[in-house]
């Protein structure tokens, strides 16, 4: 789900949940789609919880191999 969707009262600097800030527009990292949104734990625009899934799975893959 979009995080425009999710939370569409949520105004810039607002943390609806633990690590996802509303900070500035930029294309997210995974779709490229304008967003306002950024994930903490990686430190970059991820747009929807899709998007932080789909990046989670490569990083932890990565992870697992070192």
């Amino acid at each position: 789900m979009k995080y425009d969707d999710k939370y569409p009262n949520a105004v810039f600097h607002d943390e609806p949940e633990p690590l996802v800030v509303k900070l500035s527009t930029t294309s997210c990292w995974h779709c490229k789609c304008i967003t306002n949104w950024w994930h903490l734990f990686f430190e970059m625009p991820l747009c929807s919880e899709e998007c932080f899934k789909f990046e989670y799975e490569e990083f932890i893959k990565v992870y697992n191999k070192e």
